[in-house]
């Protein structure tokens, strides 16, 4: 529960919270994370997380508050160059990144 509320209120590096398709994302990916570190997450505690989620974003949206409403900013040349040099080099196996 602490962590979506987190993730609604201030989660993004500005300090924005996130819209809730992200903090979904985000969440998803947390319990990946546990699982693979070996900590028990079970579907109780997802549904759990993914209800309070839910209640949070009905309590944004009855507050007036609407996110992730609009279009995606597209990708430039510039930002794509970054990613690429911050990237894992490819396999030389496989060609894939780990």
């Amino acid at each position: 529960m602490a962590f979506v509320t987190w993730l609604l209120r201030e989660g993004q590096q500005n300090g924005k919270g996130y819209a809730l398709s992200s903090a979904s994302t985000y969440l998803a990916a947390a319990v990946v994370g546990l699982r693979e570190r070996g900590v028990t997450a079970s579907g109780d505690d997802q549904r759990e997380a993914r209800a309070a989620l839910e209640g949070l974003a009905v309590k944004l949206l009855q507050a007036g508050e609407r996110r992730g409403r609009r279009q995606a900013v597209g990708a430039d040349f510039d930002g794509l160059r970054a990613i690429v040099r911050v990237a894992p080099t490819p396999s030389p196996v496989t060609g894939t990144r780990p």
